[in-house]
């Protein structure tokens, strides 16, 4: 009893943290709000022509298009929102009690075919850290526009070099039922702490000397940098999902799995893709020797708001249990895009120069000759369709018969995408 209540206290803190923590922000400044300020202090240098280039409009699609990239990021490629209990269990009538399904431990980055059980309640609280690190190969401390410069006042010619730093802390807990023997429902309620810092840079690189004719001056600093940061807490897109197990034999299972987004992050604080996504799956596991469980995953994630972005997910890896109570896992996830972010690229561009040759290379003597054109402030690949592929290795540790702690650490093996160089991340769950 005094275990319950105390799951009970847990329980009702966290469903009251996310609203708290909302009403508390109310009057603050989102993280768009940071990134439309980081970027309208670089129009008063004259270094960015305000007639083609309004920061707030570019802000805004910047971060409609962050919102989307950070949150199907954290949804999709975060473990802490995919761990399966560590133990299912079946009723037996003739003896008339629960028995564990198997001695194995189940996985923490992908769902197991095996269901919690008929009446069996499970919570988990799981937490990563996500820092992002690049977007699409592009360190984001290290952003430069391209493939020209700016223009400034006519005369000179300026390049924009940003640094970005976007990091979210990912609190997941997790409350699963289960409705019959071969049925469980759960509801994964992510509280995020998100902040970010913006700093731009104006640096001078070339000058007109007449006409069309333009000489390198060598890099140099125009004012001071102009910096924006902000943060936020809030609930992200809450995550319902059930299994089905429709078959069963000697170690061997599969189910169908279902899982349902809804659009309840702010997407004006990159917590929230405001889109819902409905999301099939069929789950298939193998006890072998009741030591190694391989498993597989694979889904089509249906956006329902623009089935053209929808995308082609999968998992597949393996549970070594040499010794108990610890258990290794080693997973390989993946999300195939149909289709990248739909961006108007008109809005992360302003009018510019592109040189018929690099800028160290205009001198006096042969001095370069420009072409006006767009230049994109932000990489131009940022929206392109990815296949993003994910290592996650994981470690469990039982907790007597009915839970566990886990620590797992997520790494990528492809440059697609917004991306970590590491997610690490851990968390405790209980079966009641």
């Amino acid at each position: 009893m005094r275990g319950w209540q105390r799951l009970r206290s847990v329980t009702l803190a966290i469903m009251l943290l996310g609203p708290l923590s909302i009403a508390a922000r109310s009057e603050a400044r989102s993280l768009t709000d940071a990134l439309v300020k980081g970027y309208q202090g670089t129009s008063r240098t004259f270094l960015l022509n305000p007639s083609s280039f309004c920061p707030c409009n570019f802000a805004q699609s910047l971060a409609s298009a962050l919102s989307t990239a950070t949150s199907q990021a954290i949804t999709q490629d975060v473990p802490v929102a995919s761990v399966a209990p560590a133990f299912s269990y079946r009723y037996n009538p003739a003896l008339g009690i629960f028995e564990r399904s198997t001695g194995m431990l189940g996985p923490l980055f992908a769902e197991r075919a095996l269901t919690i059980g008929k009446g069996k309640f499970n919570f988990s609280i799981g937490y990563a850290w996500v820092g992002f690190d690049d977007i699409n190969g592009t360190n984001l401390n290290n952003l430069r526009t391209g493939p020209g410069v700016l223009l400034t006042n006519q005369r000179n010619a300026a390049q924009l070099r940003t640094s970005l730093d976007i990091q979210t802390q990912v609190f997941a807990p997790t409350f699963r039922y289960g409705i019959t023997d071969d049925l469980d429902l759960s509801l994964v309620i992510p509280i995020l702490n998100t902040s970010l810092r913006i700093q731009n840079t104006t640096v001078m690189v070339a000058e007109q000397i007449n006409s069309n004719l333009f000489v390198g001056t060598g890099p140099s600093v125009v004012g001071q940098p102009v910096r924006s940061a902000e943060s936020a807490t809030g609930v992200g897109d809450i995550i319902l999902r059930a299994k089905y197990n429709f078959w069963r034999d000697e170690g061997g299972v599969a189910a169908y799995g279902l899982s349902l987004l809804l659009p309840s992050g702010n997407e004006d604080d990159l917590q929230g893709t405001g889109e819902t996504h409905v999301i099939p799956s069929l789950i298939v596991s193998q006890v072998i020797w009741d030591r190694l469980e391989p498993h597989i995953n694979l889904g089509i994630d249906f956006n329902a708001d623009d089935v053209d972005r929808s995308s082609f997910t999968y998992v597949a890896g393996a549970t070594l249990q040499a010794r108990y109570p610890f258990a290794l896992m080693i997973d390989v996830i993946g999300r195939s895009e149909f289709n990248g972010l739909q961006v108007n690229k008109n809005k992360l561009a302003a009018d510019g120069l592109l040189l018929n040759k690099p800028v160290g290379q205009c001198t006096q003597g042969v001095p370069c000759s420009g072409q006006a054109t767009k230049v994109s402030i932000f990489p131009e690949n940022f929206a392109q369709r990815n296949d993003i592929v994910n290592f996650a290795l994981g470690l469990r540790y039982a907790l007597r018969e009915s839970g566990s702690v886990y620590f797992g650490l997520v790494v990528p093996l492809n440059n697609d995408g917004f991306r970590s160089d590491f997610i690490p991340s851990g968390g405790i769950e209980y079966t009641f």
